[in-house]
């Protein structure tokens, strides 16, 4: 699968490979500040609360320690994905029963449900296509 569409939507300042969360709520901060770097006009009050409602729906864990955390915001200009990556493990509500250790957290234009579900499709085929690619970040 060709990756490079979805580069331009991981800023740098959106990515960590040690985040020290060691819960769900935790974690959900981390990555609401990593999008933040990148986007200093987000609410951090509105990241959260969106992360948190669609966590509340169904877990965005799946097997294999990677979650896909997703959230919608009203006049997002762009979709933003960042990446954080857990040394020790977050429980999150994984399928499995195991903690997670890699989150791609994706954030979309509330307007664009359509595209939310496009991108959400994409990574989640690449990361079930590339098992390697997913083993090398769960260790990077």
């Amino acid at each position: 699968m060709n990756t490079s569409t979805l580069t331009p939507l991981i800023p740098l300042s959106a990515v960590s490979v040690s985040v020290s969360a060691s819960t769900q709520q935790a974690l959900i901060r981390e990555v609401a500040g990593l999008l933040m770097k990148a986007d200093a006009t987000l609410d951090p009050n509105l990241l959260v609360e969106a992360f948190e409602r669609r966590e509340l729906v169904q877990s965005t864990a799946v097997i294999e320690g990677v979650a896909f955390p997703q959230a919608t915001l009203p006049h997002l200009d762009a979709p933003m994905i960042a990446i954080a990556r857990s040394e020790q493990g977050v429980p999150f509500n994984s399928l499995d029963g195991t903690d997670t250790f890699l989150f791609v957290a994706l954030l979309t234009p509330e307007e664009d449900p359509k595209r939310s579900l496009h991108l959400l499709a994409r990574l989640t085929r690449l990361f079930h296509s590339q098992p390697q690619l997913r083993d090398e970040l769960c260790v990077a």
